[in-house]
């Protein structure tokens, strides 16, 4: 995977399993 550059307020947690952020 990619890594995204997430914003303080998105931390990385589209891999472990949450809706990953609108940005994709």
């Amino acid at each position: 995977m990619r890594e995204p550059n997430t914003p303080p307020e998105r931390p990385i947690h589209n891999f472990y399993g949450t809706p990953k952020p609108p940005q994709l």
